[in-house]
């Protein structure tokens, strides 16, 4: 081959090269914005995983306040009086209470309301104290340990 032919040779080489085959170029976009796709996919799963949590958690407390507000605490209704054996034991048990409000009930400067009456069988005694700091009041049911009888 003649010097002078060598660059329409080269040429030509180069171009059956490039004719033989053919190249698939990657999309390195696609491919992170699938890795992004699945991300945004475990974000929200876990978002909606921590939602339902939350609203679990809120609806168990709210049951919890429920029952708590409408069940009778010891002492505080007649079917829950306080099992005692004496007035010494009812007056220990009343010195120790608060209100509402968190102070204590000042019984050295009050008189203490007193009644008894018969609740399932059983002698009841209520007292009714009252709370200076709030002026709220409440009631303390105790029940004696033995039975009452009923005479006719």
């Amino acid at each position: 081959m003649p010097v002078k032919d060598v660059p329409a040779h080269l040429a030509t080489l180069d171009s059956i090269f490039h004719n033989l085959g053919y190249g698939v170029p990657m999309n390195p976009s696609r491919l992170e914005s699938n890795r992004r796709n699945v991300l945004a996919s475990l974000i929200f799963i876990g978002s909606i995983a921590g939602v339902f949590f939350v609203v679990a958690q809120v609806a168990r407390r709210r049951r919890k306040g429920l029952h708590r507000r409408f069940t009778s605490r010891p002492g505080a209704h007649p079917s829950t009086a306080i099992a005692v054996t004496d007035c010494d034991a009812m007056l220990q048990y009343l010195l120790n209470q608060s209100c509402r409000c968190g102070k204590r009930f000042d019984l050295d400067n009050q008189s203490l309301h007193e009644e008894t009456l018969v609740y399932d069988g059983n002698r009841i005694t209520a007292f009714r104290i009252r709370c200076v700091s709030c002026n709220s009041e409440r009631d303390a049911y105790f029940r004696e340990n033995q039975k009452a009888e009923l005479s006719v």
